[in-house]
């Protein structure tokens, strides 16, 4: 499915170094067209490791989203804040809370006190109302890579037994297709990043 999001004021809204485009804000309309029970966002600049299945099984209840904790993240209204970057999010629940209209409003109010843009508005509208993942689902690589540039060892995210993440979301400034040749993980973006179309394909078959 295709589809277009036309909203004037999205190309005013607030944007960061690393997240240069307003279509980050589109995320605010996903309730407006997906018909499911539930859906999943994913950030661009995340790499998965394997199925995604399990995240469908959760029982969300009354939250809007399912998500990771970003302890990078700079709160507006002093909510433990969560990362906007994967979200299984409850349609049902931000159909019937006009969700859109919601986030459309408060960042048309707050847009340019916001610390990190739409990931902000969602934390203030969603407080308290959101189910906590494990990082393993949103494994934040620049928030390692700055802990590890700071020296900051003891806050270092951590991996479930030393395991590859299921989710590596290359988050901040600090990208993988960047000369940045300690970031962590950086491999596996090159690894998909050079396989040919014919090998994915095949993987499928």
């Amino acid at each position: 499915m295709d589809v277009k999001v036309f909203y004037e004021n999205i190309s005013d809204y607030k944007t960061l170094e690393h997240i240069s485009s307003e279509t980050t804000y589109y995320r605010y309309f996903i309730s407006e067209f997906l018909d499911d029970e539930k859906g999943l966002y994913l950030d661009c600049d995340l790499i998965v490791n394997g199925s995604l299945n399990i995240l469908f099984e959760l029982e969300l209840g009354n939250n809007f989203v399912a998500a990771c904790h970003d302890d990078l993240g700079i709160n507006f209204h002093e909510v433990d804040e969560f990362n906007a970057g994967v979200l299984l999010i409850n349609n049902r629940v931000w159909q019937k809370e006009n969700i859109h209209s919601k986030a459309v409003e408060y960042s048309d109010k707050y847009m340019h006190q916001l610390p990190n843009c739409d990931q902000s508005v969602l934390n203030a509208l969603f407080k308290d109302r959101w189910l906590k993942l494990s990082c393993n689902y949103n494994y934040l690589v620049g928030g390692e890579y700055l802990y590890r540039q700071t020296e900051q060892e003891k806050f270092i995210l951590r991996k479930e037994n030393d395991e590859l993440p299921l989710i590596l979301h290359f988050n901040t400034r600090y990208k993988p297709w960047l000369p940045i040749y300690d970031l962590p993980f950086r491999e596996y973006y090159w690894f998909y990043y050079r396989l040919s179309w014919s090998e994915i394909i095949k993987q499928h078959k």
